[in-house]
């Protein structure tokens, strides 16, 4: 890890022509280089660094992947007569030249009036409800230093952005929530992560449980075999047997979100066309890779039940759900979580991730819980104050923040198990 000299970033940006090559070198100190890439090509020139640097994420998350990235702006990208955006990815360096930071930055230039606009600097998965944690892609004890870089290099780049949200940050090992921010304001309260370090046993796994449920676990398989039913859990992974059960995902998880027998509303992530191209297009990829698997429940050779996860080295990250609401009673997505456990720890799996947001269903696994937060900069000038204000203090902007966010308006976040 890096020395606690590299929050000392000093020094004005060596401005350059930004659309004179993919990548164009900005020196801000003689600590640290800030690299904007000026083009969505230079994702693939990097994409071996990226790579090697995601491994180093804790948690891993699919969301930080080049891949995913480079799927995300030729799925999202705007460009329409309210907002147009523009790719201001940055790669951060360390004085040897090793990649220690990837900013997947775009601005969003949204024109509300004919005279009015401002541009809004993001990252990228600023989608309604697909990308569940974006940010800063680094190690963990190399974010301070990343942020302080990068915090610094945009100070003298003012000129190209009016707010900038910063997600994905972790609190200071001092404790402080924001990394030399100046005037940034809280955008949104903690979004917690919650993952499962695995045991090498399902006894040990089912130890860590309190009594009540664990006796909820035996009870639902013991009611499906009351009743005279038999279930099968399937995995599937390689590439023709994952393209057809995600259609069969797809269709349970709108089986889940458009009933009225639920508890809890389920929102439908994949009603967007644009979501289920996006999704689509990534599944296929890492299923080429042997990184997809989707799990069934099926009773009576029909699926009811269904979990996509992704697989990135040891760590499995359960993305999202569907099943058939006729078969809520037996608790089928409490089954199907509890086979996924058993079959990780069988395949050696080091962490299975049950994905962000705060809902009994994970917390009933006793998981690790870590949060992240996001800030709100403005740009050091009149503009950016007068806009940060504005933000704080009226509920229009607000919401038009937040659907900046998304291709389209977002619907709420949804449950994974």
């Amino acid at each position: 890890m890096f020395s606690r000299r590299l929050w000392d970033v000093s020094g004005e940006a060596n401005s350059s022509d930004f659309k004179a090559s993919p990548i164009v070198t900005l020196t801000m100190s003689m600590h640290l280089s800030v690299n904007r890439l000026t083009d969505p090509a230079a994702i693939q020139e990097i994409a071996a660094e990226w790579e090697q640097l995601d491994a180093l994420s804790v948690p891993r998350t699919p969301f930080s992947s080049p891949a995913w990235n480079a799927l995300w702006w030729k799925h999202y990208r705007r460009q329409d007569s309210f907002a147009v955006d523009e790719f201001f990815m940055h790669a951060i360096r360390a004085p040897d030249g090793r990649l220690i930071a990837v900013a997947p930055l775009f601005i969003r230039e949204y024109r509300l009036l004919r005279f009015v606009r401002f541009r809004f600097a993001q990252f990228f998965g600023a989608d309604s409800s697909i990308t569940e944690l974006r940010g800063l892609v680094c190690a963990p004890d190399d974010q301070p230093a990343a942020v302080a870089a990068l915090a610094a290099f945009f100070q003298g780049q003012y000129r190209f952005w009016d707010l900038l949200r910063w997600d994905g940050l972790r609190s200071s090992p001092n404790g402080e929530r924001v990394h030399g921010l100046g005037e940034a304001c809280d955008a949104g309260g903690q979004l917690p992560n919650y993952f499962i370090p695995l045991p090498s046993t399902w006894d040990e796994m089912l130890s860590r449980l309190n009594g009540k449920f664990k006796r909820n676990i035996r009870k639902r398989y013991e009611l499906l075999a009351k009743d005279g039913f038999a279930f099968k859990f399937r995995v599937n992974e390689n590439p023709d047997s994952v393209g057809k059960s995600l259609h069969r995902f797809f269709d349970l998880h709108g089986l889940r979100a458009n009933s009225d027998e639920m508890d809890v509303k389920h929102p439908d992530r994949f009603t967007n066309d644009v979501n289920r191209a996006f999704i689509a297009d990534y599944v296929n990829l890492l299923a080429g890779r042997g990184a997809c698997r989707i799990f069934e429940l099926e009773i009576d050779s029909r699926p009811i039940a269904s979990i996509l996860g992704f697989v990135m080295d040891d760590n499995l990250w359960l993305y999202s759900s569907g099943f058939d609401p006729s078969w809520r009673k037996y608790g089928v997505m409490t089954m199907l979580t509890a086979e996924i456990l058993k079959w990780s720890i069988g395949s050696r799996m080091a962490v299975v991730n049950l994905s962000c947001g705060k809902d009994m269903g994970k917390i009933r696994w006793n998981p690790t819980e870590v949060n992240f937060f996001h800030v709100l900069q403005p740009a050091p000038r009149r503009k950016g104050r007068l806009l940060l204000r504005a933000y704080e203090s009226m509920d229009g902007l607000r919401r038009v923040a937040a659907w900046g966010r998304g291709y389209r308006p977002g619907k709420g976040r949804e449950v994974t198990a």
